[in-house]
């Protein structure tokens, strides 16, 4: 770590959403902006040799395996795997090091050729390729990934990312992903049905499925202490989103006031303004007295009503206000 701690000390970034970690027994990602610093909220993917994309069961893995990686979370409550990037039992690697690995060591694979063509139309577009890299399999197994993991970090990059996606779509270079997601409930399934032809943050590159995460942050900060609600139900209309970004933010305008969505899954992004939306999830109360609601952990967020599948992204100024 302390290789990159040196690097990435000048340009501003740490490890946040998308950075891979190692530790003793297993393989996985940062979740997030905001962490109980020092530590960093670690998502396990593979556990002593065992990989999967259920929460509850890596972290029960985890339990069994390294226990130690378990903690008191005094942000959200409750306990939470997280680790402590200065342990000699954690390595860190940045999404820019899996691109420059994939780049090295991997050309002869059809999917790290394919990998690295889109790779290299995002990172022509924004200000520095530092800021851009590989994550998910490509990052720790390239030879054998299945699908195409980029992330991005940084707003004004996530804007200009988003825009060069729409431009590749409208060319056709890009196609639309009428698939399945990991561990998708059948909520999320309906979603996307309804959104797959407008949404470009996943989709096809020459026959391979890709997703592109646009962190909106470039270094850890400290969270808060959340104090956690029941579950409810809301329904309203998009009235103001930053719909592409991870985490993306939704204001839904209903009868009685608006409404602040917070989610971190790529699955629940791109929601048109103006559509209806059904959002369940768990009630966050913020400081200053700010009532979020987080459809990401057993919840749900449902398109109410039509939603124009002919409509083009033609100016991504129209989604972002």
């Amino acid at each position: 770590m302390q290789e990159y701690t040196n690097f990435l000390a000048q340009e501003n970034l740490g490890p946040v959403e998308g950075w891979i970690a190692h530790t003793r027994h297993s393989v996985g990602f940062i979740k997030g902006c905001l962490h109980p610093l020092p530590l960093l909220y670690y998502v396990p993917r593979i556990v002593h040799n065992t990989k999967s994309w259920d929460y509850t069961s890596s972290i029960y893995m985890l339990e069994r395996y390294e226990p130690d990686l378990i903690h008191d979370d005094h942000c959200l409550g409750g306990k939470r795997p997280a680790i402590n990037p200065s342990s000699t039992t954690v390595r860190l690697q940045p999404p820019y090091d899996a691109y420059t690995r994939v780049k090295r060591t991997c050309t002869s694979s059809r999917i790290c050729r394919t990998a690295l063509e889109l790779i290299e139309y995002i990172t022509s577009s924004i200000s520095d390729p530092i800021y851009a890299g590989f994550t998910g399999g490509l990052a720790y197994n390239p030879e054998n990934a299945s699908d195409i993991d980029i992330v991005v970090y940084g707003f004004s990059n996530a804007y200009r990312v988003y825009k060069l996606l729409r431009d590749l779509r409208l060319e056709g270079i890009l196609k639309p992903f009428i698939g399945v997601g990991h561990a998708w409930s059948e909520s999320d399934k309906i979603l996307h049905s309804m959104l797959a032809t407008r949404r470009i943050l996943f989709g096809l590159y020459k026959g391979y499925e890709y997703n592109v995460k646009l962190v909106s942050c470039i270094k850890p900060g400290k969270c808060f202490h959340v104090r956690k609600g029941g579950k409810v139900c809301v329904r309203g209309k998009v009235c103001r989103a930053y719909p592409f970004t991870i985490p993306a933010v939704y204001i839904l305008c209903n009868s009685r006031e608006g409404v602040t969505v917070l989610t971190h899954r790529l699955r629940f992004l791109e929601i048109p303004l103006n559509a209806v939306v059904e959002v369940c999830g768990i009630v966050e109360f913020w400081p200053g007295k700010r009532r979020i609601i987080v459809p990401d952990h057993g919840g749900y967020i449902a398109v109410v009503g039509a939603v124009n599948r002919d409509e083009e992204l033609k100016r991504v100024e129209n989604i972002v206000d």
